[in-house]
């Protein structure tokens, strides 16, 4: 959503799973350093580490710097208004 593809494209199947296990990640030069990192730590290939599958699950993602301003109170309830782009 933030760079508008997905992070790996092959139109055939086998080519995709072989990418998705073996290529690294490459960023469009205006996604920023914080948001490189959460994207990283949410495709880490060992589940272990992946940011959100240990025992805190979601919590990990919403402490995340890259959430640093999100209201989640109010994201829950529905009084934070929606930014514009």
């Amino acid at each position: 959503m933030i760079c508008g593809l997905p992070p790996y494209w092959e139109p055939e199947k086998d080519p995709l799973i072989n990418a998705i296990k073996t290529q690294q990640l490459m960023f469009p030069h205006h996604v920023s350093k914080l948001a490189k990192s959460f994207i990283c730590r949410l495709m880490e290939r060992k589940f272990q580490q992946r940011l959100g599958s240990n025992e805190n699950g979601v919590e990990d993602i919403k402490r995340d710097p890259f959430f640093a301003n999100v209201n989640w109170e109010g994201v829950q309830d529905k009084s934070v208004r929606v930014p514009l782009f």
